[in-house]
Formats: structure tokens, C-alpha cells, sequence
């Protein structure tokens, strides 16, 4: 976990886990959004083995934020309050799982092919590298590393190849991934 982005996920997990683990607290809270015409939300907390529990988590943060400071402040619990700058991170790290929640959803169907995957990939890459900040150039590496690592150059290309003959060049210049030219693939 990233250095940025890793005090704000921390507290973000000791306010959930305050809620869920004091009923106290937690009554309070429900009743500051029923105050707000609002409907009673529990905080989420993540799982280490949920790939997108973070994402539940941090949503679910920020969606219930305004109830949740006004109860941190009545219960005088400054420390667990938030900064503007960690509002905005929370926001960016949101913004990017949910990119990657869209790729793994469209990669996890059953009628998934190498070329169906390599534009999922190619989505998620493009999408990335439109978000400004940090944590998408972060993201945007870590993503691209990962899949070049682990994917067959040759295979892949031959693929997108066999796919669409007369548009692989220009398929292939507009891509993040790396393809062999039309002269290297397989014959």
C-alpha cells in the first residue's frame, strides 16, 4: 500500500471499526442522519481477502461523511476527523477503484476472450491515464506492469490479429500495451 494513501485508508478503518464495535456511537450517528432526512447506514469495513471491499468501504465513507464529523465532533473525537486534503485523496482513491471495480467485473464474465480482455485492459489503462494525481499515475503503473508481466506479447497480438486483419496497425498504435508489428506475429 502506497504511503499516500495509507494513513487515510487507516483512519478511515478506525472510525468504521469505532461505529460497528460501540452501539453507542453508533446511535448517534444513525440519528444524525435521520436528522438530515436521511436513511440509517452503517459504516462498511473492509476485508483484506474482498478484492473490492475497500471500494464498499471508502464509498460508503463518503457518502455518510457529513454525519459521520458531526458525530465525531459531539463526542469531542478531533483525532478521527478528517482534512480537507484527506477528503480529496479518499475521492481519488475512490474514482480509481472504481475503474478497476468496472475492469474486473467485465473480466471476471463468462464470455471473455483474450481479445475481449485486452480491450478490458486497454479501458481500464486509458481511463487511468485520463485521472490526474498521484494515485491514477500510481495505479496506471502498478496496472501496466502487472499485465505486461504476465501476458504473452506474441499470443496477444496474434489474437487482436486474427480479430480484425485490416485494422490491427491502427489498433495496435492506439493501444497502452505493448504488440508486436504485423511482420513479427506467428505464421
Amino acid at each position: 500500500m502506497n504511503d499516500n494513501f495509507a494513513p487515510i485508508i487507516n483512519k478511515i478503518r478506525a472510525v468504521a471499526k469505532m461505529f460497528q464495535k460501540c452501539p453507542l456511537k453508533n446511535d448517534l450517528l444513525q440519528k444524525r442522519r435521520v436528522l438530515e432526512n436521511s436513511k440509517e447506514l452503517q459504516m462498511l469495513l473492509d476485508c483484506k481477502t474482498r478484492w473490492n471491499s475497500l471500494q464498499k468501504m471508502i464509498s460508503r465513507f463518503l457518502e455518510i461523511r457529513v454525519p459521520i464529523e458531526k458525530t465525531l465532533n459531539l463526542l469531542n473525537l478531533e483525532k478521527y476527523s478528517f482534512a480537507k486534503n484527506e477528503i480529496k485523496l479518499s475521492e481519488e482513491l475512490l474514482e480509481n477503484l472504481e475503474i478497476i471495480e468496472v475492469g474486473a467485473t467485465a473480466l471476471s464474465r463468462r464470455d471473455v476472450t483474450i481479445v475481449k480482455a485486452e480491450k478490458v485492459f486497454e479501458f481500464i489503462l486509458q481511463k487511468l491515464g485520463k485521472e490526474s494525481g498521484s494515485i491514477s499515475r500510481e495505479l496506471f503503473t502498478a496496472v501496466m506492469n502487472q499485465i505486461e508481466s504476465r501476458r504473452n506479447i506474441q499470443i496477444c497480438g496474434l489474437s487482436r490479429y486474427l480479430d480484425s486483419p485490416s485494422n490491427y496497425e491502427s489498433n495496435v498504435k492506439k493501444s497502452p500495451l505493448n504488440y508486436p508489428d504485423k511482420k513479427e506475429l506467428p505464421k
